[in-house]
């Protein structure tokens, strides 16, 4: 969920992310959207869908980088 103050930004963000992926990447099809519930629920409405599915980690320490995050645990 992103807070409405901070929508813009998040958008701002996500369309340099689609661009990389796009443009550096060469996946025409990449794209992104701001979902209004949790992050878990948006990629599992949306994942029947994928042909693939990353999910990244923001561990700031190498103990944390082990273990899986909420987000990519409720995926799984």
């Amino acid at each position: 969920y992103i807070p409405e103050p901070q929508v813009e930004r998040s958008q701002s963000e996500l369309d340099a992310a689609v661009a990389i992926v796009r443009d550096r990447l060469g996946y025409d099809n990449g794209s992104g959207w701001l979902a209004r519930n949790t992050a878990a629920h948006a990629i599992l409405n949306e994942a029947t869908e994928a042909e693939l599915v990353v999910l990244g980690s923001r561990a700031h320490s190498k103990i944390g980088a082990a273990f899986l995050g909420s987000t990519a645990t409720a995926v799984r």
